[in-house]
């Protein structure tokens, strides 16, 4: 049986992200889905540090990320494979690199963490 493990986060940019929804046999996955959760309330936390234009790319950024979420949440099939999964961490990876390159444009320093708040 799959164990189900989810981080909502908050951003203050006024949207919620649900990320990351893995079994505890993708350890990987887990990690850069709970790094991935941690740039996005880091670079959120500091909204106030962003361009105007950092600000319009990360809420696009973040609604992308949303509806990719939401797409693979919803297809159980999504995580049938270690190929799907080590596509889906690769896409983690990419959003990850985005966000630390809007970080790095603004001066924000970003914090990382991979760890789910909520693993036992």
């Amino acid at each position: 049986m799959r164990k189900i493990l989810c981080a909502l986060i908050t951003v203050p940019l006024s949207f919620t992200l649900l990320i990351g929804c893995q079994s505890n046999n993708m350890a990987n996955n887990e990690k850069t889905a709970a790094m991935l959760v941690s740039v996005i309330d880091s670079i959120g936390s500091q909204a106030d540090n962003l361009s105007p234009d950092s600000k319009a790319e990360y809420v696009s950024l973040a609604k992308e990320i949303e509806e990719y979420v939401k797409k693979i949440n919803s297809n159980p099939n999504e995580f049938d494979s270690q190929e799907k999964i080590d596509k889906i961490t690769e896409q983690y990876n990419i959003y990850i690199e985005k966000i630390e390159n809007i970080a790095e444009e603004n001066s924000v320093t970003l914090e990382y963490d991979t760890h789910l708040n909520n693993t036992p």
